[in-house]
């Protein structure tokens, strides 16, 4: 049966409190009491929050539950001064606090709804339906003590056993409101080992040490207890009035200046013979601790920090292309991308799902990758040091490098693919090219003609005639940045929306290149090459195609014979895309009007014939050679190009990766780039018709 701690051993355990540098965010899974209207009914709407019910909880830096002493818990004076967040987020409010009530049991918050928003509308809106919103607490300036496994503490109205970390004082400095509360199985956020063990191992040790002592002699405070920090104690007996009276009066004898700068130096000198004996430190760190006037504290934690193990001796181990698909399905899963299920198999997206739940954030995604290459620094990236740690980690070897480039080329498909694309229908793709050297195509219209044997039994050689189809290729890139800004704030989103802008910025590039190209047509569509129709007689309708397909099937070789092929794609702007498609699909042509005697087929002959394209370029104003009336008959690009895209090695979408940013920035820097070449080649594979005079 484990024994209640008694007064003296409260005591050294508050004598053990120490401070430290990390975040403490506290929730609940009991739902909040939503009221969507206020009495007037135009007021912001309002909410109460039990922010915390006293109860034990887990967090990163704890190996033990957490208990909140609401007796040493600070407030706002102003409780409008208490910010109200979305998932602790400080770039997403919703709201600012009413009212503060804090017993000796719990802590309850009314609040307003008062910043429109994205994340309030969802908050009202999912009140309005009933969702079970939860609430979780942020508090900082930590003082924390360890409670031993055979003592019990008494704190918020209730004992609780040990072993547990008690925090003993601390400052409430926001509320968030979550979709998901903690509990006593719930870690709120990911740390190593390494960093609670680091954490652990300090309270402890300063708790044994204090708890050495005399219980009756008070020990002097820990070494690592900030300078002007109060531990929680016992009330004291009040002054008499008459003490009270006498100390408020002036000294009856003028200070002692000299006394006071021989204490000032004692306590300097102190200092430094402190952060000279701390075990492990450098020599170059103890000059820069005591040159900067940092506290006994400060110096230890950045000894303990500098002491971690730097990867990969165990962590590199455990790190495989599998943790990295797991990571690419969880930030698919956070950021919506249509049709996973065909990127990532049920093992993968199962595993994503338990681990993250759909809400995995910038930051945990970047602290994650570095923690498997050895990272072992703070999961909140604010401190500089902090996060270019971090991110060296996350995209060293088989890390976020792969897992960023894997997912954004996914993203980046998604909004190229949904750019038009009219080009594949009528170019020739050429994945060949291996260099920018200009190179030469050949068209098989040349002097291929099958010869006669002859009695020699000599077969004669041909020749190619066509030496003009050339094209060479050129880069087209773009670079952008996801800022330290973004990192702080956690802004996932911006993963999908910088990637969405690449592939649409690859996608219209390219379209802008190729119909530049394919209009500037001046020598190539014309009367010498006897491939272009003009005069309003030839409008798309069907004397007009009748025309057109007459002509191009005219079209013949070197060797002044028939091509002997057919167009296949009629090609038009958008404003003659409702006539295509009628002469495409229509079987029934009327005819006639007046009272004759003739006899007119109603047959729709071109139903069917020519496969449809239609491009907005075409008759877009920036482009110069555009018309609204002009339309083309083209051959299959396979059979006939009469324009070709190049592509280097093969790549027909555009590149993406991650690039190593500059020394003097903090952030992650992602380049794409796409390698390819626009020429028209063969003149007899199209014809035009102006529509117009």
């Amino acid at each position: 049966m484990k024994k209640r701690t008694t007064a003296k051993q409260q005591t050294r355990r508050i004598r053990a409190t120490l401070a430290l540098d990390v975040d403490l965010r506290l929730g609940h899974d009991e739902p909040l009491k939503v009221e969507l209207a206020t009495a007037d009914g135009k007021s912001a709407p309002r909410f109460a929050i039990q922010a915390y019910t006293g109860k034990p909880i887990r967090q990163w830096w704890s190996e033990d539950p957490v208990v909140v002493n609401l007796a040493g818990m600070s407030t706002p004076k102003k409780p409008s001064r208490l910010v109200i967040l979305r998932d602790h987020d400080p770039s997403r409010p919703i709201g600012h606090g009413l009212e503060i009530q804090k017993t000796d049991r719990d802590l309850t918050v009314a609040g307003a709804a008062s910043i429109p928003g994205a994340d309030t509308d969802e908050f009202i809106q999912g009140s309005k339906n009933g969702f079970p919103w939860r609430a979780s607490i942020g508090c900082g300036a930590l003082k924390v003590a360890y409670i031993q496994e055979d003592e019990t503490l008494r704190a918020n109205g209730q004992e609780f056993p040990g072993p547990l970390t008690h925090v003993v004082s601390c400052e409430l400095r926001e509320v968030s409101v979550v979709s998901m509360g903690a509990d006593d199985d719930t870690e709120s956020v990911a740390a190593s080992d390494q960093e609670k063990d680091e954490i652990m191992k300090r309270i402890k040790a300063t708790a044994a040490m204090t708890s050495a002592q005399p219980p009756a002699t008070p020990a002097p405070l820990a070494p690592a207890l900030e300078a002007g920090a109060q531990p929680a104690m016992a009330p004291a007996t009040p002054l008499p009035p008459s003490a009270v009276k006498a100390s408020a009066q002036p000294p009856a004898e003028p200070p002692d200046f000299l006394k006071a700068h021989r204490e000032t130096q004692a306590a300097e000198i102190e200092r430094c013979g402190a952060i000279q004996a701390l075990q492990g430190i450098k020599p170059e760190l103890a000059a820069q601790a005591i040159r900067e006037g940092w506290t006994l504290e400060k110096t230890e934690l950045t000894v303990l920090r500098a002491a971690r193990p730097q990867a990969p001796n165990v962590v590199i181990a455990a790190t495989g292309s599998g943790d990295c698909r797991v990571l690419a399905a969880a930030l698919c899963q956070t950021l919506a991308l249509p049709n996973i299920e065909k990127h990532f198999v049920d093992k993968e997206l199962q595993a994503a799902h338990t681990a993250y739940r759909g809400r995995i954030g910038l930051q945990q995604l970047i602290v994650e990758a570095a923690r498997r290459n050895g990272y072992a620094g703070s999961p909140f990236l604010r401190d500089e040091g902090d996060m270019r740690h971090a991110l060296k980690a996350a995209f060293s070897s088989d890390g976020l490098d792969s897992v960023f480039v894997n997912v954004m080329n996914l993203f980046l498909m998604t909004a190229f693919n949904a750019v038009e694309d009219t080009w594949r229908e009528i170019a020739r793709i050429n994945p060949t090219v291996n260099d920018f050297r200009e190179y030469q195509t050949y068209a098989n219209i040349s002097d291929l003609l099958f010869e006669d044997l002859g009695p020699t039994g000599k077969i004669k050689h041909g020749f190619l005639k066509d030496v003009g189809y050339k094209n060479q290729l050129s880069t087209k890139a773009k670079m952008i940045s996801i800022t330290r800004a973004d990192i702080i704030n956690d802004a996932i989103g911006v993963l999908r929306d910088m990637t969405a802008k690449m592939g649409r910025g690859a996608a219209l590039k390219l379209n802008v290149d190729f119909w530049t190209e394919f209009l500037n047509d001046a020598t190539f569509f014309s009367a010498d090459n006897k491939n272009l129709l003009t005069g309003t007689a030839n409008v798309l309708a069907a004397p007009g195609l009748k025309s057109a397909n007459t002509l191009f099937r005219q079209q013949v070789g070197p060797d002044g014979y028939p091509l002997g092929i057919s167009p296949e794609i009629l090609l038009t702007p958008p404003e003659l895309e409702v006539t295509s498609a009628e002469l495409m699909t229509s079987t029934l042509v009327n005819t006639g009007g007046a009272a004759t005697d003739r006899q007119v087929p109603n047959r729709n002959i071109w139903a069917g014939k020519f496969k449809q394209a239609t491009s907005v370029y075409l008759s877009n104003g920036q482009i110069s050679g555009g018309s609204a009336t002009a339309y083309y008959l083209l051959a299959k690009p396979e059979d006939l190009p009469v324009i070709e895209i190049g592509f280097l090695r093969g790549a027909v979408a555009p590149t993406i990766q991650q690039v190593q940013p500059d020394a003097d920035d903090l952030g992650i820097v992602m380049r794409g780039w796409w390698d390819y070449g626009v020429r028209k080649q063969v003149a007899q594979a199209g014809v035009k018709v102006t529509g117009k005079a």
